[in-house]
């Protein structure tokens, strides 16, 4: 014989007097069989047709991620409207779903609510994709500008097209980006650049070494009245503090690094300074680079003298 039930409203006024917060203590109320014979265990099977959800029924007004997704709008139906709104980036579209001005029926995270359909941001914002690098790269050369802040104005002022990233660098990272000068056309490296360009230490001092060059007045005399090749830097113990000695090692002429060496005391590298000082004219400390590299200092005395006495100073003390 077939149960009679009581109708969907009133089953629903019942369970609203019992104040129950969630489905857990509305089955814990069931199986203490206190509930009445003409109400069923599970309601959402008696009553499918009027059935609105277990927030509905039990009038907690909790929704579950299943009955909120079923207030959406289709993923076509949701695409059309917010393309409506003239929303560019997806992070214009995060600000504008943490405002008052976005209805319940779009969801606040589409690439999961729409898994089986969404095809990326600019299918649901109906933006016009990107250009290939190779096209973006073609306008670019055709603009003749001389740097990236030229490029920046002109995207700013709307002079690129939209379909152009202005952050190319970002945009074209992995697809054939390779610098600014080489995007521009003009041949410029950004200190960035140039680093990831350099050739290695030893590649570098094979190269200088095979000059001839004995001095670091001769090295930056070669520098400009020749053209050094790219990957070749000018201030090698800049580029290459890790491996960096000096220039005697650079350059080949056998002189030994400075932390290998047996230098003079402090007091009589200092008295015999004195008197070169005088004899030299040296004022300045360039004046002392330079007397140094000419071969007027013996070789006794360290070219960075408050490097080497300060480190001895201090382990004198501290014996």
């Amino acid at each position: 014989m077939k149960k009679e039930w009581k109708s969907f409203e009133d089953a629903k006024k019942f369970a609203h007097s019992l104040k129950l917060k969630n489905t857990g203590e509305w089955f814990v109320y069931w199986k203490s069989h206190k509930r009445p014979d003409d109400i069923p265990a599970g309601p959402f099977q008696i009553y499918k047709t009027q059935w609105n959800g277990w927030a509905d029924f039990l009038g907690t007004g909790n929704t579950t991620s299943q009955q909120k997704h079923e207030k959406f709008y289709s993923y076509v139906q949701a695409k059309k409207y917010v393309q409506k709104l003239g929303i560019k980036t997806s992070t214009e579209f995060r600000k504008w779903i943490h405002s008052k001005e976005r209805p319940d029926f779009i969801p606040t995270h589409p690439v999961n609510s729409y898994k089986e359909e969404w095809v990326d941001w600019y299918d649901f914002l109906g933006l016009q994709k990107n250009r290939s690098f190779e096209d973006a790269k073609k306008f670019a050369l055709s603009l003749k500008l001389k740097s990236n802040s030229d490029w920046f104005r002109l995207h700013k002022e709307g002079k690129i097209p939209s379909d152009i990233p202005r952050y190319v660098n970002e945009t074209y990272a992995e697809k054939g980006w390779k610098s600014w000068g080489d995007f521009l056309g003009t041949g410029n490296l950004s200190p960035s650049d140039k680093r990831k360009q350099m050739k290695s230490f030893d590649e570098c001092r094979t190269f200088v070494r095979n000059l001839g060059i004995k001095t670091e007045p001769e090295w930056q005399k070669w520098c400009k009245n020749h053209k050094r090749p790219g990957g070749i830097p000018f201030s090698p113990e800049k580029t290459y503090k890790k491996q960096w000695t000096t220039m005697g090692d650079w350059f080949g002429t056998g002189r030994i690094a400075d932390k290998n060496k047996k230098w003079k005391s402090f007091e009589d590298a200092r008295n015999e300074v004195r008197i070169l000082a005088k004899k030299y004219n040296i004022k300045t400390g360039d004046d002392w680079v330079k007397a140094w590299q000419e071969g007027k200092i013996p070789p006794d005395i360290p070219r960075t003298p408050e490097k080497v006495y300060s480190k001895k100073r201090k382990n004198e003390k501290k014996v």
